[in-house]
Formats: structure tokens, C-alpha cells, sequence
């Protein structure tokens, strides 16, 4: 996957130099869990309706490990006749550390 994004870094693709860098293998990228995040929303409220997307890496992900994403709204308001929602996005993994976090605000009606 780090090389279909381009990121070709040794980290991501050699078992060999992860080891030698104290890792236990390869590492994801930290762009897999946010289009997780990212695909999750837009499957429920459709891409045309995300108004803003923001997402950060909290943790290291490895090969293997078990992901679960969540959202939750925090805030609905009304603002120019449109229904909008802020949620708040996270990423566990099988350890129930957070892996990553994003915000999303979302059109729910117009």
C-alpha cells in the first residue's frame, strides 16, 4: 500500500530495517486509517454533504492488528437554512488504543 501512495520509505516495505529500528515489523501508513475514517463518513452521509474533514495518526499500526472505527455527533446547529453536524472520528485497534482521531462537519439538510 506505501507504495501505491508513493511513500516508498523503508519503514512501510522492509521487515528487515523496521526490525532494525525497533519495530516489530512493517508499518502501515499513517493514510490507511484516515481513509478508513474518511469512508466510513461518506458512506453514511454521502461525500457531497462533508463540508469539512480533518484527521491525525495517534499511534503506529501494524499488519495484523484489528481496526474498529466510531463516530459520534457533538454538535448540530443551524446556520444560511442549512442542518449541520460535527462528529467526532476515532480508529482502536484490538487493544483499545486510539490509532487515529479526525472531526468531520457534515450537511444534514438544506
Amino acid at each position: 500500500m506505501s507504495v501505491a501512495l508513493k511513500d516508498p520509505h523503508p519503514l512501510h516495505v522492509d521487515e528487515e530495517f523496521a526490525r532494525s529500528v525497533g519495530f516489530p515489523t512493517v508499518a502501515l501508513s499513517g493514510a490507511f486509517p484516515v481513509g478508513l475514517l474518511a469512508a466510513m463518513f461518506t458512506n453514511w452521509a454521502g461525500i457531497e454533504n462533508i463540508k469539512k474533514f480533518s484527521a491525525r495518526l495517534t499511534a503506529i499500526i501494524f499488519p495484523g492488528d484489528t481496526l474498529a472505527c466510531k463516530g459520534r455527533v457533538v454538535k448540530k446547529w443551524e446556520e444560511e437554512g442549512q442542518g449541520l453536524a460535527e462528529c467526532e472520528l476515532t480508529v482502536e485497534n484490538q487493544r483499545d488504543q486510539l490509532v487515529a482521531a479526525g472531526r468531520v462537519v457534515v450537511l444534514l439538510w438544506k
